[in-house]
C-alpha cells in the first residue's frame, strides 16, 4: 500500500504539532514546581526568622534565599537555566518572574507560555501565593 506524500506530510504536521503541546505541558509543569519551591523556601524562611524575608526585587528574593540573610542560611538552591543573564529568575519559558510581597502574602508569578502577564481570569499565566498562616509572623 503507497501512501500519498500529501498524507505523510500531514502526519509529519499532526506529530508536531503533539511534540509541541507535550513540550509546552513540561515547562509549564516545571514552572509550577519552581514557583512551589520558592513558595516552600518561604516557609522555612518564615519559619526560621518568624518575619518575611525583606526584598524588594525577584532577584533580592533569591539573594536572600541563597544565604544572604541574618544567619546566612542557604534555604534554597538555584538550578541550572533558572536565573537569566542579569541575575533575575526566569521560568522555563525563557520570561522574568514576578515576586510581589503584599502584607500578608507573598505571590510568584510567571507569564507562561505566551510570555505577557495577563491580569484576567483566561490568560495563562501561572501563579501561586504564600499566605501568613499566623497572626504572629512580622510583616516588615
Amino acid at each position: 500500500m503507497r501512501k500519498s506524500p500529501q498524507l505523510l506530510c500531514l502526519l509529519a504536521i499532526v506529530a508536531l504539532s503533539g511534540c509541541s503541546k507535550f513540550e509546552e505541558s513540561q515547562k509549564k509543569s516545571k514552572t509550577r514546581v519552581q514557583l512551589s519551591n520558592y513558595v516552600n523556601a518561604t516557609e522555612l524562611y518564615v519559619q526560621e526568622y518568624e518575619e518575611l524575608p525583606i526584598f524588594r526585587t525577584p532577584r533580592e528574593f533569591l539573594d536572600v534565599m541563597f544565604g544572604n540573610n541574618p544567619r546566612k542560611l542557604l534555604i534554597y538552591v538555584i538550578f541550572d537555566g533558572e536565573l537569566g543573564v542579569d541575575g533575575q529568575p526566569i521560568d522555563f519559558f525563557g520570561t522574568l518572574i514576578e515576586i510581589e510581597k503584599e502584607k500578608e502574602r507573598i505571590l510568584f508569578r510567571s507569564a507562561g507560555p505566551n510570555g505577557t502577564f495577563e491580569r484576567n481570569s483566561d490568560s495563562d499565566d501561572i501563579q501561586l501565593t504564600w499566605y501568613n498562616q499566623t497572626s504572629e509572623v512580622a510583616t516588615p
